[in-house]
């Protein structure tokens, strides 16, 4: 009796598993399976893997070779012709293996059977059909204890259907061993291209939003800046275990170099989910979860750090901390005089000890903090406290958090008994009694004010420049410096102005308010003084009704930011943004759209309401769109920005929506800063 394969698109499990083992075998193809719950059987040959899946083992191996012949003719070439009934019975020494799923317990120890091994040749001849004399099936070839003489072999007749022939195999250097197999591994699967296309490109639009988000990430607290570094290389290694094309690894290399990088430069503690064999346990244990959360895999590990991001973030106001994760934010006003030149200079100092700081430390330095580090910390702790001054003013986030990240790096380094004050120093959750200015010594207020008046010295209308009007607005700031700036030293620096200014109107028909009208009077008397030859006189103090001193506006920033403001305004003024949220905010809401000058439509959105808006951004709707997302929502932030920018429009993440926030996001954009 003969089994055959019909026509169709299926392997009948009627075909004798010994006859397919057999083939495999002849091939140089080997195979394993396991049990999951169901069967995955693995075949492979140099570097060729074939994975199916299935209830018996037999269905899984049928998977796996529907894979390796996927049309009709590639297995009609294989199995379309009827097998003699001997063939039938043949089991190779891996049969019994590949039918027996792989365990985690050894199976019981088994007195060694002698197999018999079959000897295939290259063409094997079947009884010859029905219709000729009755001949005795021919016996396969037994190599045995005692040797048995082989059948002779017939003329092979390749018309005759009762025969199979097994073509030899390309004969390799060497026999490939078999792959092992483990339990709990995904195995890689035959590469599809058009899904390959969609992983390269979500890949992609990751590092476009690492790359959005830099400036952020940088100036983020230690946990969530941890958080935000496994939340990203997750979001990668998903996308990696889901292809097996080389693209899609070496983008994911990319994403993990550069995350590595940031993390060495930043240094936010350790971050096991970074490392080449990191598991998506590792990254749960680093997100501080019991038995590392149980996390399967790493789309898992992701959404747990990218909820537990917005979850400490939603805290944080309860928290007495700022957008970032810090304490300290009140105590950061006054602001420094040019922040940014400042961060440069504190770069420049700790360069001298470090190196430069985006690169890694030498042994040296190392050596110097642990043999040295008495002398060293009262510097290192001046530094820490400048940079935390000058942390929401910077513009450049990523400089900072470099500076920042070789403190944190060198108070490791430090021995234990000078590490006190340094690690103090650098506790995002620390806030001063007093502002970081007079912790440090400084008034910035009293500094900027000198430097004004320098400048209105050095800006003093001159000959016919000093008209009326000139002179008027040169005055009134003048009188803005306060006490910095008093009449009597006015009056001393333009006499030349003398019959001028006597004659400027300062009573209410003047159109100026109470408190210019005040010093102008006062101004007045002193210079008709100087011109009758009288002493000076000593000058009043301000009175409580009426102070002289002026404060600086703390609101936003300083005099840098609202330049900035004034550049995108001008860009955006006028134009209708969609501003993508998880919550509402009014209050945001109308601030945003009073100072840059623009109508926002909000919108809250979840992955099941989204395709909405695409329909609005594809029908020209909106000018822009604004993303305050953070590492919240990739898959909306994702879609959307793609979507928007197939249409040609600007997408800009403005991460939580804050006005300083959205404002360099947009100065970015429109390249008024440079992109991080």
């Amino acid at each position: 009796m003969s089994t055959s394969l019909p026509e169709g698109e299926h392997i009948p499990s009627s075909l004798a598993d010994a006859v397919v083992y057999a083939i495999l075998e002849r091939h140089g193809y080997r195979w394993s399976c396991r049990e999951q719950g169901f069967i995955e059987c693995l075949v492979t040959r140099q570097d060729e893997r074939w994975l199916g899946r299935g209830l018996p083992a037999r269905e899984a191996l049928d998977d796996a070779l529907r894979q390796m012949l996927p049309s009709a003719l590639a297995r009609a070439g294989v199995f379309a012709t009827s097998l003699p009934e001997s063939l039938a019975n043949l089991r190779p020494a891996s049969a019994d293996a590949a039918r027996a799923p792989v365990r985690d317990v050894p199976a019981e120890p088994v007195a060694p059977v002698v197999q018999p091994v079959v000897q295939l040749a290259p063409v094997v001849v079947a009884p010859v059909a029905v219709s000729a004399p009755a001949v005795a099936p021919v016996a396969p070839v037994v190599v045995a204890p005692a040797p048995v003489e082989a059948p002779k072999a017939r003329v092979y007749d390749p018309n005759d259907p009762n025969v199979v022939h097994i073509p030899d195999p390309p004969s390799p250097s060497a026999e490939p061993a078999p792959v092992p197999v483990r339990r709990g591994v995904v195995l890689p699967t035959p590469i599809n291209k058009a899904r390959s296309d969609e992983d390269v490109l979500e890949l992609e639009v990751l590092e476009e939003r690492l790359r959005a988000l830099l400036p952020e990430l940088a100036g983020f607290a230690r946990d969530i800046q941890r958080l935000g570094f496994i939340a990203f290389i997750a979001r990668a290694r998903h996308v990696a275990t889901r292809s097996g094309d080389p693209r899609v690894e070496n983008v994911v290399r990319r994403i993990a170099g550069r995350l590595g990088e940031l993390a060495e430069q930043f240094w936010p503690g350790s971050v096991k989910a970074l490392q080449i064999r990191a598991t998506p346990l590792q990254a749960g244990a680093d997100m501080g979860l019991a038995d590392g959360g149980r996390i399967h895999d790493w789309s898992e590990a992701a959404e747990f750090a990218e909820r537990l991001v917005e979850e400490k973030r939603a805290k944080n106001d309860l928290r007495g901390l700022d957008d970032w994760g810090w304490a300290d934010y009140d105590r950061c006003y006054p602001p420094p005089n040019d922040p940014d030149e400042r961060l440069e200079a504190v770069r420049a100092s700790m360069e001298k000890l470090f190196g430069r700081l985006e690169m890694k430390s030498s042994s040296d330095c190392d050596r110097d903090l642990q043999t040295a580090g008495d002398k060293l910390a009262p510097e290192l702790v001046k530094w820490a406290r400048e940079l935390r001054w000058i942390r929401p003013h910077v513009e450049d986030r990523v400089r900072w958090g470099q500076a920042i990240g070789r403190l944190r790096w060198a108070a490791m380094r430090l021995p234990r008994e000078h590490r006190g004050p340094l690690d103090i120093a650098l506790d995002e959750s620390h806030r001063p009694s007093k502002p970081w200015a007079h912790e440090l010594g400084e008034d910035p207020i009293a500094k900027q004010k000198k430097k004004v008046r320098k400048a209105l010295l050095q800006g003093r209308p001159t000959n016919e420049k000093a008209t009326p009007a000139a002179v008027c607005d040169w005055l009134n700031q003048a009188f803005e410096l306060g006490d910095a700036f008093t009449n009597n030293e006015i009056a001393e620096r333009i006499m030349d102005w003398a019959p001028l200014v006597v004659a400027l109107p300062s009573d209410e028909a003047s159109g100026k308010d109470r408190k210019y009208r005040r010093r102008l009077k006062g101004l007045q008397d002193e210079i008709e003084r100087r011109l009758r030859g009288e002493p000076e006189q000593p000058e009043v103090a301000a009175t409580e009704e009426e102070p002289e001193a002026v404060s600086l506006d703390t609101d936003e920033g300083d005099l840098a930011f609202r330049k900035l403001l004034d550049r995108v305004r001008e860009k955006v003024a006028g134009k209708l943004a969609l501003f993508v949220s998880n919550r509402a905010d009014p209050q945001l809401k109308e601030k945003l759209e009073k100072e840059l000058g623009f109508e926002i439509e909000w919108a809250e959105i979840d992955p099941r309401r989204i395709q909405s808006r695409i329909e609005s951004v594809r029908q020209g709707t909106y000018d822009l769109v604004l993303s305050a997302t953070g590492f919240q929502g990739h898959s909306i932030d994702a879609t959307l920005g793609r979507e928007t920018k197939a249409c040609g429009l600007p997408y800009v993440r403005v991460n939580r929506g804050r006005l300083t926030t959205t404002v360099r996001a947009l100065a970015r954009q429109f390249g008024f800063l440079d992109a991080a």
